[in-house]
């Protein structure tokens, strides 16, 4: 197991330490106001909503003062940087292996693709976009660009394969 990931877990291991410490009142933590997500909290994607995804966003950028440097123009940017973060973690390895990683590797590109998705959620706050219809309105039109009888198995027009 790598140091950095060693780390990550210790990571974790020391968030649930911290969240237990909130929820049993510890009085150093007693006057801070708490944030509405504890380890109890944290729900599957069959349960939880894009709505409180964006939510979950609103609250942590809210909290710490940061919407007036969440213009679209930085968000974008910063989702670009994330999203360059998570393929270091697929650099250099076979399409195989990319479909295979050990629990630890898995572990470090599900933490890359969560910024992504923050960032992504962020930009959709702040210029109040409604993700859900604009993504299925988007599979329209791939849909159409992309009939499934002209491209299955292809990846695009210059893929001659049948």
């Amino acid at each position: 197991m790598s140091f950095q990931t060693r780390l990550k877990l210790d990571w974790f291991e020391q968030l649930d330490d911290f969240v237990a410490m909130l929820q049993n009142g510890s009085p150093s933590r007693a006057n801070k106001k708490k944030s509405n997500m504890t380890s109890d909290s944290i729900k599957k994607d069959d349960a939880t909503t894009v709505k409180e995804l964006r939510e979950i966003v609103r609250q942590f950028v809210a909290e710490r003062d940061w919407k007036q440097f969440h213009s679209p123009k930085n968000l974008s940017m910063a989702l670009a940087i994330e999203a360059g973060e998570l393929m270091e973690h697929f650099q250099w390895i076979s399409p195989e292996k990319s479909r295979n990683l050990d629990n630890a590797a898995k572990l470090e590109a599900a933490e890359e693709l969560a910024d992504v998705l923050c960032y992504a959620l962020a930009i959709a706050n702040e210029m109040e976009i409604d993700l859900a219809s604009t993504l299925q309105a988007k599979m329209v039109k791939n849909r159409a660009k992309y009939p499934a009888e002209e491209f299955r198995g292809r990846y695009g027009v210059a893929d001659t394969r049948q």
